[in-house]
């Protein structure tokens, strides 16, 4: 970040980064260089490729919510390049029916463009779907698109700016995902 930005890396600048796209992180930090250095972005992800981890019992949630009837997405800040980059390294389950890049839509979150677009691809209806997210882009991107949203909460979600969004789902932990089976028979 220092190196390519020639800003310095402080907790709190990186934090506010935490969830944007990449273009928008490159608009904020360096409007003049944004076309330079999205390769270079590209190459990084590359280099770190696989340092990523899926929080313990997703894999499982994911095959459960699936195998009750869910239709499950991933709305994703990152582009398209850069999620064909990490993907692998997640090794998600094949349930995982749709992936939305920060750039599949005309505006990527917190506008609700991405978030349209995946219910669309889906065939979902927004009143037949919950936004589940660890990001104050999620909760805007949900609430514009018509969907509940649900805050999760665990890693390093930013409690505070989640809860102000008011979520219909708060989920402490990836096994609390299970009350959505709950809802889904409501």
């Amino acid at each position: 970040f220092r190196d390519l930005l020639k800003k310095n890396a402080e907790p709190e600048l990186v934090a506010t980064y935490f969830g944007m796209s990449s273009r928008k992180i490159l608009e904020d930090a360096a409007p003049d260089r944004v076309e330079e250095l999205m390769p270079l972005l590209a190459d990084i992800q590359r280099d770190i490729s696989g340092l990523a981890n899926v929080f313990p019992g997703m894999r499982t949630m994911i095959r459960k919510l699936s195998e009750a009837g869910f239709s499950l997405g991933v709305v994703t800040s990152k582009t398209v390049e850069e999620l064909n980059i990490s993907r692998n390294d997640y090794d998600l389950p094949d349930e995982i029916e749709i992936w939305v890049g920060a750039d599949s839509a005309p505006a990527p979150k917190p506008d609700p463009a991405p978030v349209l677009l995946a219910l669309e691809l889906l065939g979902c209806a927004p009143d037949e779907a919950v936004m589940i997210g660890d990001t104050y882009f999620d909760m805007e991107a949900g609430r514009a698109a018509g969907v509940k949203i649900g805050a999760a909460l665990w890693g390093e979600a930013d409690r505070k700016r989640l809860l102000s969004y008011e979520p219909d789902f708060l989920f402490e932990a990836v096994e609390e995902l299970e009350r959505l089976l709950k809802w889904k028979k409501n």
